[in-house]
């Protein structure tokens, strides 16, 4: 979640899906706006990773840039159906990657791809960190 101070907006990335309810068709991030002043919540995406944005996410972090009305997300595990040895689906944990919203465009932009063998230059995945927007 980010606040826009500016337009006085809200954002929010994603939802709760319960383990039992897990499948191919259900693991889609929602994203929404709330406008502060008129009351009113708005869908902007059904399934973010069909509009280029990331997957179903856990534990990441917004950030906003009120100049040029951008949203930053990074990191956070990707949530996957439940997986078991017997039918041969990974346990892995996945993370997401560094993403940027265009709020006035509404469009996503992958700006770096989650690394899982991230060298010196990369940016480590991670989950439960904290993210600032300073200008």
């Amino acid at each position: 979640m980010c606040i826009d101070s500016q337009r006085r907006q809200i954002y929010t990335l994603g939802r709760y899906l319960d383990s039992s309810v897990r499948n191919s068709k259900s693991l889609k991030s929602d994203f929404y706006c709330y406008d502060i002043d008129a009351n009113t919540w708005a869908l902007l995406s059904e399934d973010t990773s069909a509009d280029g944005g990331p997957k179903l996410v856990f534990d990441h972090q917004m950030c906003m840039d009120s100049e040029k009305h951008m949203i930053y997300t990074f990191g956070g595990r990707i949530l996957t159906c439940n997986g078991s040895v017997d039918d041969g689906r990974t346990s892995e944990p996945q993370f997401s990657g560094l993403y940027a919203y265009h709020c006035q465009a509404g469009s996503w932009s992958l700006l770096r791809e989650d690394s899982c063998n991230a060298g010196p230059e990369d940016i480590q995945s991670r989950i439960g960190h904290c993210m600032l927007f300073h200008t």
